[in-house]
């Protein structure tokens, strides 16, 4: 069994993730898994139910610990997993533990589509003013930027459940190929917007 530690969010591999520990359940699993150096497994808590696909997750580091027993630490995603049976609270602990499938990270991906997602996040970022410095060389690149693209918690989680790189990269790029008209008006308008009240400069017409 694996200790669980649900949060109404997604973490994926290789995601730092830094979390502030002040309830007596995950005081005492961050405990015991200092001990032990086993991984902890945050699910997705969405829908008011613990869903089934999460990821674990390795504490780096303790940054701080209170005279009550509350810590800060940094975390790290390591891999994906499905739960096989959920046990709330495991036994003889405070917290929840589950039975796992260890899901395994295939990288199906191929340059063309790497470079299609590159060219969308490029343009997606232009147009709210920020940089992208991605790479179609970039292996696994879809879980660095599920979180910057305007998904919402539900498809973060969809992302998640996805079990090759393939698939996540069609599903970013369906995404942005949806939001991008949408941004490109929204920013539009703004500009509209901006000189409602303001001298214009009228260009002459010619007819």
């Amino acid at each position: 069994m694996v200790g669980m530690f649900p949060l109404n969010l997604v973490v994926y591999p290789n995601e730092t993730l830094n979390l502030h520990i002040f309830e007596p359940r995950y005081k005492q699993l961050v405990k015991d898994h200092l001990e032990t150096k086993q991984l902890f497994g945050i699910p997705t808590y969405l829908e008011d139910k613990v869903k089934e696909y999460g990821t674990l997750i390795e504490i780096v580091e303790v940054v701080n610990t209170y005279e009550d027993g509350r810590m800060d630490i940094v975390t790290i995603g390591k891999e994906v997993f499905k739960i096989e049976k959920l046990q709330n609270p495991m036994e003889g602990k405070l917290y929840s533990g589950a039975s796992i499938y260890h899901i395994p990270n295939i990288d199906n991906s191929e340059y063309s589509e790497r470079l299609l997602l590159v060219e969308n996040v490029k343009k997606l970022f232009e147009l709210v003013d920020l940089k992208s410095n991605l790479s179609p060389d970039n292996m696994l690149i879809s879980y660095g930027i599920a979180h910057s693209v305007g998904l919402s918690l539900a498809q973060e989680y969809h992302l998640l459940s996805l079990e090759n790189e393939h698939q996540r990269i069609a599903f970013l790029n369906d995404h942005l190929s949806r939001t991008i008209p949408v941004v490109k008006e929204v920013e539009r308008v703004k500009r509209y917007a901006k000189l409602n009240g303001h001298f214009k400069n009228i260009a002459p017409l010619d007819f």
